[in-house]
């Protein structure tokens, strides 16, 4: 049937006469569609010939054959819409500002510049933002491969994600909310859809509902490791300088990109915190303040801080405050207990519930026993210098003889 409407030939008298138009109405429809490529139309003989777009567009608008939703629109400001390279007859397309790859699956490309250089086979190279789900991609470089119907990441300097809000707004309804992290370093591919469905229409039944067959998709590889950094102005001013502190993540594969779930962003990889711990290994979530970190326990021994210069056990915690715990702090003859102490490459700090000093005296290092309650401490490892200071009460010396007031 296919073959046999394809090159089909019709005077366009007559197709007027079966529309019951006039052929000043038929003839701007027939132009419109030649130049869409779906016919060819010969003015002078009034002859229209159909080409082979036009069935092909028939049958993926009925869902009988796979289709894409590929288009290029230019809108250049010089007029000039785009350049072909006769050397290796690659098109540079200016005035592009947005493509859908797939609406289906919200995969869209916000070309840099508005430029597109497009390639054999429907192959082509872009910089500028994609758009995948939950996903957002920023890069200098991608190559998308038709066929296969994927984009290679080749020079992509961040990825951010959004995720579902953990609370409701007042409405009921859960709002995507940014987190408060990219990924950086990315090297990888996004792979769109499944190759035979570049359409996105083809769907199964379950429980009475309609679902996309391939709802795995899209699919973000990451190929080698990338890294997650904490180095922004308003998380404790600066103080983890991405050369030293950074989250580096094994590769991974995250899929389901338009709807996976808050506990489905989870990368495996390890932390170096720039000399406060020792390189910790634990997988990297979303936290409730919508940033990427973790919450682990040291371990009875706890974690040595600073080398051996001090150490800290209970539990410990990574998210848009920094690195930060709840536990035992102890450096020498003290020891104190804080619900919540902040660490930097340069000085641990926070508040105390109690503080003592003298618990592990020994003979050979007499030091005078402290017992405090509420008191702000501050270890600067490279001075060797612990500070307290008094919030409230006055810190209580040599068994209730002596008070000190201060610090």
């Amino acid at each position: 049937e296919f073959s046999r409407v394809v090159g089909e030939k019709f005077n366009a008298n007559d197709y007027a006469k079966y529309s019951k138009l006039q052929m000043s109405q038929v003839v701007p429809v027939l132009i419109d569609l030649a130049n869409k490529g779906f016919i060819a139309y010969d003015i002078e003989d009034e002859l229209v010939t159909v080409k082979p777009r036009l069935m092909e567009h028939i049958l993926s608008s009925a869902g009988k054959i796979d289709y894409d939703v590929l288009q290029f629109n230019s809108n250049s400001e010089d007029g000039v819409n785009g350049t072909i390279n006769l050397l290796n007859n690659e098109l540079a397309l200016k005035g592009v500002s947005r493509i859908i790859l797939s609406d289906s699956q919200d995969v869209k490309i916000f070309p840099a510049e508005k430029l597109v250089t497009i390639k054999k086979d429907r192959d082509f190279t872009f910089g500028g933002m994609v758009k995948a789900g939950k996903l957002s991609f920023y890069g200098k470089e991608y190559y998308f491969h038709y066929d296969p119907f994927i984009i290679d990441l080749l020079n992509v300097d961040s990825v951010s994600f959004y995720a579902d809000s953990f609370e409701p707004e007042p409405n009921g309804e859960f709002t995507l909310v940014r987190v408060k992290n990219v990924l950086e370093k990315v090297t990888g591919t996004l792979e769109i859809d499944e190759p035979n469905n570049k359409s996105g229409i083809q769907t199964v039944m379950r429980d009475g509902k309609k679902y996309g067959r391939y709802p795995q998709y899209p699919k973000f590889n990451s190929a080698q490791e990338s890294y997650v950094f904490y180095d922004r102005g308003d998380i404790q001013k600066g103080a983890y300088k991405r050369d030293k502190f950074y989250y580096k993540s094994d590769p991974f594969t995250i899929d389901s990109l338009d709807n996976f779930t808050n506990a489905g962003l989870t990368f495996s990889g390890t932390l170096m915190s720039g000399g406060i711990f020792p390189d910790i290994r634990e997988p990297l979530t979303l936290q409730h303040d919508y940033a990427l970190g973790f919450v682990r326990e040291t371990g009875d021994g706890g974690l040595p801080l600073y080398g051996k210069k001090a150490k800290f056990a209970n539990t410990l915690k990574l998210d848009h405050a920094g690195l930060h715990g709840d536990g035992d702090f102890a450096y020498l003859t003290t020891i104190a207990k804080s619900k919540d102490l902040y660490f930097t490459p340069d000085t641990t700090y926070g508040v105390a519930d109690t503080l003592y000093n003298g618990a592990a005296t020994s003979a050979t290092m007499k030091v005078p026993n402290v017992h405090a309650s509420n008191v702000f401490l501050r270890f600067e490892p490279a001075q060797d210098v612990l500070l307290a200071k008094q919030l409230e009460k006055p810190m209580v010396m040599y068994d209730g003889m002596a008070f000190l007031h201060g610090k």
